[in-house]
């Protein structure tokens, strides 16, 4: 859930609606596999290939919520001074991570698409799932630069 009053953001949206759809192709797969005894082997590749752009359009949400994976054991034991600073630097080196991850993920998917590439179990041009790396990073960047404009403005007296 957002922090804005209960209201979900648009990454909210789109992740539930992602989620939503990988749930419905894996249970359609399981029950044909079980009724049908017939796979249907393009519901796998669609099911990781919506999984990637989940990890990477939650990532920069994970980030700006605090809600990634971090060491606050050591982190919540340092006076609060300290927590801004290490927050601080945290912050930087996301910034850091996801730039970099923007500028390769666009020369992959600028790959991709010139060298034709496709899915080889669904025909499904390669960049199509592989543009979740910049897109879920650029969108990251900005939201990690937003959050650390409403901390500088919240300090301010």
């Amino acid at each position: 859930m957002s922090r804005r009053g209960g209201r979900l953001d648009y990454e909210e949206w789109v992740l539930s609606a992602l989620l939503g759809t990988m749930t419905l192709i894996v249970v359609v797969n399981v029950l044909s596999r079980y009724v049908l005894h017939q796979s249907l082997a393009f519901t796998e590749d669609l099911a990781v290939d919506l999984f990637v752009w989940v990890v990477f359009l939650a990532a920069g949400l994970s980030v700006v919520r605090d809600v990634h994976v971090g060491f606050s054991v050591f982190v919540d034991l340092l006076p609060e001074r300290w927590r801004d600073v290490l927050a601080a630097a945290g912050r930087a080196l996301f910034l850091s991570l996801f730039a970099v991850l923007a500028g390769f993920g666009a020369l992959m998917v600028r790959d991709e698409y010139l060298h034709g590439q496709r899915s080889p179990v669904t025909g499904w041009p390669e960049w199509l799932f592989g543009a979740a790396v910049p897109v879920g990073a650029t969108v990251a960047l900005l939201r990690i630069c937003g959050d650390l404009v409403r901390r500088v403005q919240r300090r301010r007296p």
